[in-house]
């Protein structure tokens, strides 16, 4: 058992009160990043995060061309960006 997960509550919850699927395997990191946290800036965070994600597939997702990134902690978005980036890159906005 790995414990217990509120951010995954959370968007267990949100999907539960919009109606809208939910999928946490939709993107995975492919590549190895340096913490955001000893980053000093945003043009380095977004450096470190530049193509460490990927889309995969989702059963969950079919047909649905759009979907909401929900990050526990922001500070510049970079990771958000980066998501972002790499959603558009396989057609999802």
């Amino acid at each position: 058992m790995l414990g217990f997960n509120q951010f995954e509550e959370l968007v267990r919850g949100l999907s539960s009160l919009y109606g809208i699927p939910s999928c946490r395997r939709l993107v995975r990191r492919v590549r190895h990043t340096r913490l955001q946290t000893e980053m000093t800036d945003a043009a380095t965070r977004r450096r470190n995060l530049r193509s460490a994600f990927t889309v995969q597939a989702c059963a969950k997702l079919g047909t649905i061309k759009r979907v909401a990134i929900v990050d526990d902690f922001m500070t510049t978005g970079a990771t958000v960006d980066a998501l972002a980036q790499s959603l558009e890159e396989h057609s999802v906005a």
